[in-house]
């Protein structure tokens, strides 16, 4: 494994969450998506792959 995503959440947490781990889980059953992470340079380009993904 060389791909890791943490989610830190209260513990009064909404269903939010929720909504956010099944788009993680979406994203990274995403192939082509995995590979352009583990071409991103920066964190800054990780960052943008990730706010500008779309199933």
């Amino acid at each position: 494994m060389d791909l890791v995503f943490i989610l830190l959440a209260p513990a009064a947490a909404t269903d939010l969450h929720l909504q956010i781990l099944g788009e993680l889980a979406a994203m990274f059953s995403d192939e082509d998506f995995r590979a352009r992470l583990r071409r991103a340079p920066d964190a800054a380009a990780l960052h943008r792959l990730i706010s500008e993904w779309t199933p």
